[in-house]
């Protein structure tokens, strides 16, 4: 912790994020305020870091370290996934799809869902999948349904993603299937750049 306080109280970003996160995984938060996890959180998020807001908004959505605040939560949450902040996209489509500090809205949580899964988020995959299955935020459609469930089992194969690929491959032909995984493996998820 002393390694990036003297860095962090001079304004340094990575270090206020670091010292954060330590403090937030050690359960050692010495008090509310400008020296806190929120504290440093905050003192990152207002020099830009979207990995500050993102996790500054995860504090206010669950209590840690601050009052709950869920729509504050939502705007921090909103701002990292504007800023191109992959984990923070798949949360705010959770956040969309719930109304979770803001108004539920299923349009606006598939196409964070889209952005998320873009980088390779299996849970943005899976929650697609479902969306495109149920018509829900999205036309239904059965072949794109299968097309998400399979990246997302594609991603991590565990038994969630494997019986929603299953059971959504039984509405369709084999040739809707084969397309669909064909589409699949050309798939590549975005990556930073360097």
């Amino acid at each position: 912790i002393r390694l990036y306080q003297g860095p962090a109280n001079a304004g340094n970003m990575r270090a206020q994020v670091n010292l954060a996160t330590i403090l937030l995984e050690s359960g050692k938060d010495p008090s509310p305020g400008v020296g806190s996890n929120v504290g440093w959180l905050r003192r990152a998020s207002d020099q830009g870091s979207a990995l500050a807001k993102f996790f500054l908004a995860i504090c206010l959505l669950e209590g840690r370290g601050a009052a709950k605040n869920e729509v504050e939560g939502f705007r921090y949450c909103k701002e990292a996934a504007d800023a191109g902040f992959p984990r923070a996209q798949g949360l705010l489509g959770e956040l969309y799809l719930s109304g979770t500090g803001t108004a539920r809205n299923p349009e606006q949580a598939a196409r964070w869902y889209r952005e998320a899964a873009a980088w390779g988020d299996t849970v943005a995959m899976f929650r697609l999948a479902g969306m495109y299955y149920e018509g829900v935020g999205v036309n239904k459609d059965v072949s794109e349904a299968y097309y998400w469930a399979v990246l997302a089992e594609a991603t991590e194969p565990v038994e969630e993603t494997r019986g929603m690929r299953a059971g959504i491959g039984q509405q369709l032909n084999e040739q809707q299937r084969k397309a669909a995984e064909r589409r699949a493996q050309d798939w590549k998820p975005k990556t930073m750049p360097l």
